[in-house]
This record gives C-alpha cells, sequence and structure tokens, in this order.
C-alpha cells in the first residue's frame, strides 16, 4: 500500500463513536476545549439554530483511547503489515456540537474536528484538509453505539466508506478504501478500548518512543548505550 493511503487513513482511525462509558477518573476540559471559549458569542446549536449560549469548558467531556489498526487487501486475506498502535484524545463540546480529536501513531500526528450540521450528522476534516467527509451516527443523543462512514480525499485520489460500533468501552471500526474508478484497494481494521488519562499518556509516551526508533538509521536502533559492537 502506498505511503498516501497510510497517511491519509491514519487520520481517520478515530472518527467514530461520540461517547463511551465515564471512565473511572473524571474528565476533565482539555487545552482545545478551553481555547476560544471566551471570545466566542452566539453559537449554533445541535440543531442548527441560532444560540446566545456561550462555549462552556465545564460541560464539555474528554475521553481517551488506546488501540491499533491493521490494513490488509480488501477480502481480508493478505495483511499490508503489521498492526499499527494508536491513542487517541477525543474532546466532546455538546453544546458547540463539535468533536474535536487528537491522534498519535508512530511518526505521526493528526488534529481532527467533526461538526454537527443537522440530527446525529457529523461533518469532518482534518488540520491538513486531506479529506472531507461525513458520519451518520445512530443511537441515544451523544451516547451513539453505531455510525457510518463517507470520507473523500481531498487529491482525488480515492474515497473511504465504512461502519463502527462501541460496545462496553470498545470501539471498532471497519472501512474501505476505494480508487477514482470505484475498485475497492485496502480494508482498514481498527480496535480501540477506552483507558483512563494516565493510561493514555503512558500509550502515547510509548508511541512517541516507537516513532523515535523507528526514524533512527538501520543498525542504530539496538545498538548498546556504551557504544560498544557485539
Amino acid at each position: 500500500m502506498n505511503r498516501l493511503l497510510l497517511l491519509s487513513t491514519a487520520a481517520l482511525m478515530m472518527l467514530g463513536c461520540a461517547s463511551t462509558p465515564k471512565p473511572t477518573s473524571s474528565p476533565v476540559p482539555s487545552s482545545e476545549a478551553n481555547s476560544g471559549a471566551a471570545e466566542k458569542g452566539a453559537t449554533d446549536n445541535a440543531a442548527g439554530t441560532k444560540s446566545d449560549k456561550v462555549s462552556d469548558p465545564a460541560a464539555d467531556e474528554v475521553r481517551y483511547y488506546g488501540g491499533a489498526y491493521t490494513t490488509m487487501s480488501p477480502d481480508g486475506k493478505q495483511p499490508y503489515g503489521p498492526p499499527v498502535p494508536v491513542v487517541g484524545k477525543r474532546t466532546l463540546k455538546k453544546n458547540d456540537g463539535l468533536i474535536l480529536e487528537v491522534l498519535d501513531m508512530p511518526k505521526r500526528h493528526f488534529d481532527v474536528t467533526l461538526t454537527r450540521t443537522e440530527g446525529s450528522t457529523f461533518t469532518g476534516t482534518d488540520a491538513g484538509k486531506t479529506w472531507t467527509g461525513t458520519i451518520e451516527y445512530s443511537g441515544e443523543e451523544w451516547g451513539w453505539n453505531s455510525w457510518t462512514y463517507a470520507i473523500k480525499l481531498t487529491d482525488g485520489s480515492g474515497t473511504l466508506k465504512g461502519k463502527g460500533s462501541l460496545e462496553d468501552g470498545k470501539m471498532e471500526t471497519d472501512k474501505t478504501f476505494y480508487d477514482p474508478s470505484g475498485a475497492a484497494k485496502a480494508r482498514i481494521l481498527e480496535s480501540l478500548n477506552a483507558v483512563t488519562a494516565a493510561e493514555y499518556e503512558a500509550k502515547l509516551a510509548a508511541v512517541k518512543k516507537l516513532g523515535k526508533e523507528a526514524g533512527k538509521p538501520e543498525g542504530a536502533k539496538s545498538a548498546p548505550k556504551n557504544g560498544a559492537s557485539k
């Protein structure tokens, strides 16, 4: 699978459920949730009508996830490499109809914004504008437990379609990448579990360490600290 597909699909790993069972530690507002709250005046509510409420950071919720995704042939028979670890931090800004995500995997970092447009429909993109798309949720308000994807890569290289689900704190997604002709080229499966803030930080540190190791020259990854050769 080419590098473009890796980068594009990696940015879509966490797009899915808007809420999860509460973690063992109390959720706290993220920096994203606080930024701009004082300056923001009227906001659009979930139904798309105007509201005079100012964004309330105290009403925001933060969720943390850890797991991995695997890319394979469309029929699922041929893996395109080993599972890739991924960690994510999700801020639910219910008053603003927004979901903000920070995703990390070895040597990759993504910031994703989902904006509620109508009912349980959200549009999304990443900070680099490499893709745009729509996510349709099903289930209870802000506790949706299933969803579908319709994603378009902005460079014209293809689309992603798929579905996801959440049960007992475990998120699973199944997406397929299609080229411009409509031919299926790859399948991406993801499995993530809700974790505490402390567990997230530990997993994030491990992912960053893997990224640093992957960036080292061949032969230097396992070199003894004293520089002695075996």
